[in-house]
This record gives structure tokens, C-alpha cells and sequence, in this order.
């Protein structure tokens, strides 16, 4: 036995004595610090605003449902565009000429013989039909262009859409912001650290280092005439911006703070959106 199968059989036993529920509190034993609730510009308008709440996420054993600690907050103005995309994957598969021939002849429908009652007649000469179609599309290319020209047939693929899945939903904030004095300067700042700070992974302290716990949480609430916009739900940073050029040259005031700062953030969900209400995916 090598050496490494060694290390690699006294590892993994480690593990299995030392039990899952165990491994996957150490794995989220590290939790991050809040960086309070920052609120920009100080006369932010409270019935129309947007606030990113950032959570800690937790489990401490694999069956429960996980926690979302709160860890703080960033409080701005409603961005530049409030877009709200929804898509879902469907892809297109190729049933064949005598399953999608067959298909149609039983079931009717588009690419079958619609209104007409099915029978195993019906169902019968339609596979034949299409078999002879698909044997001259599958014969050697020069082979079936002839038979295709001679025959006036080509082999219908059949083709239907099929539900994948629905995909997450993600979001780009856009803002352009004007600290007035040194101590919006100083908000921004904040704000600043704070995005940085939660976005990114932390080396668990329980097994050297060698695992990476996951970012903060983030929930976004959008705020217009004192309710809520939009529903969102609970999400990732994937991309940060801080332009503190947005005029293509810097600008600072006499204290060193710039004048002006783009601030871009892409957040993605990590739930879907169903018809029926899911199963909650955090206890908070």
C-alpha cells in the first residue's frame, strides 16, 4: 500500500469516526462579524429606498434546516434600473422518425396525423413510413441525398420541447453616488468594506485552513411608497464594482475622499420561484 493510500484510508476513516454531524459544525463553526446596518446619504428617504440585508449561513447537522444569522445591513437610494427577469430552460429533443411517428399516429398533435382517430393501423403505418424515411436519411450522405431527390421523403426529427428547469434569477444594481461631506464620505467607505467583506469566503479555523466556508447571505428588499416592490429571495454576491472615477478622471475632496463613486452589484438568488408556496429553505 502506497503511501498516499495510506494518508488517503487514515483520512477518510478519521472522518467517518468523527461523524458527519460533527464534521459539518466544524465546517460552520466560524462565524463572520456584523458590519452594522450603513445608511446612505443621511436623509435617505425611508419610503423609497433598497436595503441589502447580509445573513451568516449555518447547519449544524445535515438534516435540519439551516440558519440565517443577520450580520448587518447596506441601506442606499432605489438604483438606476429595477429590471426583474424571469427564464426558464426548455430544450428541444429529437424523438426519431418511428418514435415520433408512432407518437403522433397515437397521441395526435402537431407533427402527427391531428383529428384523425388512432388506431394500431394508424400507429402502425405511420412507423413503417417513417422508417423508410429515417433508413434514407441514415444512409451514407451521397446515398441519402439521392434517395431523398428520388423519393421526395426526408426523415421528420420529431421534434418537441421538453421542461428542464427553471433558472435563477439574477440581479445588477447600478448607482451613482455623491457623498457631500466627510461623514458620507466615510458611510461610503463603509459600504465599501462591508460588500467586500461579505462576498467573499473565509478559510475555516477547525481543519487548517483547507476548507473554504461559503460568503454571506444576502436578502434585498426594494422599498416604494412604504411597501415592498418586488419579492426577492435569499442570494449571492457574484460581482462587486466601485468605479471612484465615473467621469474618467478622479476626483477628490480637500479631505482626500472622492467626489463621486459608481457603485455596480450582481447578486444571484439561490431559490427558485414556484407556483406552490416551496418549502422554506432558511429558519429565519
Amino acid at each position: 500500500m502506497s503511501f498516499i493510500s495510506t494518508i488517503t484510508g487514515a483520512v477518510v476513516g478519521g472522518l467517518a469516526g468523527y461523524g458527519v454531524a460533527q464534521i459539518v459544525k466544524g465546517l460552520t463553526g466560524q462565524v463572520s462579524q456584523s458590519t452594522g446596518n450603513l445608511r446612505f446619504p443621511a436623509n435617505l428617504n425611508d419610503k423609497y429606498h433598497m436595503t441589502i440585508q447580509f445573513f451568516q449561513y449555518s447547519r449544524q447537522t445535515p438534516l435540519e434546516v439551516g440558519n440565517a444569522v443577520p450580520l448587518g445591513s447596506v441601506n442606499l437610494p432605489i438604483p438606476n434600473n429595477l429590471a426583474d427577469t424571469q427564464s426558464i430552460n426548455f430544450a428541444e429533443e429529437d424523438l426519431g422518425p418511428a418514435l415520433g411517428g408512432a407518437a403522433g399516429a397515437i397521441f395526435g398533435g402537431d407533427y402527427g396525423p391531428s383529428g384523425v382517430a388512432a388506431t394500431a393501423g394508424n400507429a402502425i403505418g405511420a412507423a413503417a413510413v417513417a422508417g423508410l424515411a429515417g433508413a434514407v436519411s441514415s444512409a451514407a450522405p451521397g446515398v441519402a441525398a439521392l434517395g431523398s431527390a428520388k423519393l421526395g421523403v426526408t426523415a421528420n426529427p420529431f421534434l418537441t420541447v421538453l421542461f428542464k428547469n427553471p433558472n435563477y434569477r439574477v440581479y445588477d444594481f447600478t448607482w451613482r453616488l455623491f457623498p457631500r461631506n466627510q461623514a458620507e464620505s466615510a458611510v461610503l467607505q463603509g459600504i465599501y468594506n462591508s460588500v467586500k467583506y461579505h462576498m467573499v469566503p473565509a478559510a475555516s479555523p477547525n481543519f487548517g485552513g483547507a476548507i473554504l466556508t461559503y460568503p454571506s447571505l444576502v436578502k434585498v428588499t426594494l422599498t416604494a411608497g412604504g411597501r415592498p416592490l418586488m419579492p426577492f429571495k435569499y442570494g449571492v454576491i457574484d460581482n462587486a464594482t466601485f468605479n471612484f472615477a465615473p467621469d474618467g478622471a478622479p476626483s477628490f475632496h480637500r479631505n482626500g475622499e472622492p467626489t463621486a463613486v459608481d457603485f455596480r452589484i450582481s447578486i444571484k438568488e439561490v431559490e427558485y420561484f414556484l407556483k406552490n408556496s416551496p418549502q422554506k429553505m432558511f429558519s429565519s
